[in-house]
């Protein structure tokens, strides 16, 4: 362990806020790392050797021939291990008691400072691995070392997660409960992944607050498929203006039509020649909650405060526009793609 320049340096201006005399610090070869007079940085100081060598407080008296000043130099011990020398610069005998206060606070500042390196440290460390973790779309992908990784690093890669995925670049609170982890994907999407179910309502209350998109995955014993339910919950949520949190069988089997090898490109420029006019936006308002009640008549028309004969007309002004029939479920199945593809991509 030792002390290196960027932290010696804020040792330096902290307590020059508070001291008038100047401050030195010096490695654990005795050159001065910081100083209150930047000109006597990398300067050899023999006060400081001394003060290393003996493992105590050296106090110099007079100015000496070879530069040194005048004043206090004082071991700085950390988990008791000189990592270097703070000094400072005056009369010994007007700073008897100002000395020993120096060395405490550089000696706290510096504890704390390589605590949070540390902790720094681990959460890059924890990052690195999650995002790997995502990087992951096969099992047999889960090398020896990532194993390794995942045991040193206490993370349970056995266990099925589920991912929130909260869609905003506000920051939200740090902490996140034991076993659940938090990475912040992309500059407006944050991660959580957990296996508990009051970790979700928790972070989806901080959403709320926010007023974010958020979207939670089923359990995935893989974390990147779970990270991709997650994200297409939000995003069919956008496109089709609905407020689903879970990933259901509606978003999947919206996606599952997506990815089959069905033609629309004709029907989806049809949606978007419909949705330039009021009247067509409201087929097309119709068409949507026709297809969510499953054809059902009675129940559409309910929803959209309509007569029967109202919504029958409507289903026949989409036939003519769109040149399918919605009645006919074959065709219902290829207008609803076609939807889709409009909404989503």
């Amino acid at each position: 362990m030792e002390m290196d320049k960027v932290l010696a340096q804020k040792v330096v201006a902290r307590l020059h806020r508070e001291i008038p005399y100047n401050i030195n610090v010096m490695n654990q070869q005795g050159t001065i790392i910081a100083s209150g007079e930047p000109s006597r940085v990398g300067q050899s100081h023999p006060g400081a050797i001394e003060a290393i060598q003996g493992q105590k407080t050296n106090i110099i008296e007079q100015d000496q021939p070879d530069g040194t000043l005048r004043g206090f130099n004082m071991p700085i011990v950390v988990q008791n291990e000189v990592i270097g020398v703070v000094g400072i610069t005056g009369a010994p005998e007007k700073l008897t008691y100002i000395a020993p206060l120096v060395k405490v606070t550089t000696e706290l500042l510096t504890e704390q400072a390589l605590a949070d390196q540390v902790l720094s440290r681990a959460k890059r460390r924890l990052e690195r691995f999650l995002f790997d973790w995502l990087a992951i779309q096969d099992p047999a992908a889960l090398t020896p070392d990532f194993v390794q990784e995942a045991n040193a690093l206490g993370v349970n890669i056995d266990e099925q997660y589920q991912a929130m995925v909260i869609k905003t670049p506000h920051l939200l609170p740090e902490t996140v409960e034991v076993g659940s982890y938090k990475l912040r994907i992309t500059p407006d999407e944050l991660l959580i992944l957990t296996r508990q179910a009051e970790v979700l309502a928790h972070w989806h209350q901080n959403a709320k607050e926010v007023q974010a998109a958020v979207g939670i995955s089923q359990p995935q014993k893989l974390v990147s498929e779970a990270l991709k339910q997650a994200r297409e919950v939000i995003k069919y949520n956008q496109g089709t203006n609905q407020k689903l949190l879970y990933y259901t069988a509606e978003v999947n089997y919206a996606y599952r039509l997506l990815s089959a090898d069905i033609v629309v490109d004709e029907y989806v420029e049809k949606f978007r020649v419909l949705a330039q006019t009021d009247s067509g936006q409201v087929l097309i308002t119709t068409f949507q909650k026709y297809f969510r009640n499953n054809g059902n008549i009675v129940e559409t028309a309910h929803q959209l405060h309509i007569h029967r004969n109202t919504l029958n007309y409507r289903l026949g002004q989409i036939k003519d526009k769109l040149g399918l029939d919605p009645k006919r479920y074959d065709e219902l199945v290829i207008l609803y793609t076609a939807f889709l593809n409009y909404e989503l991509q």
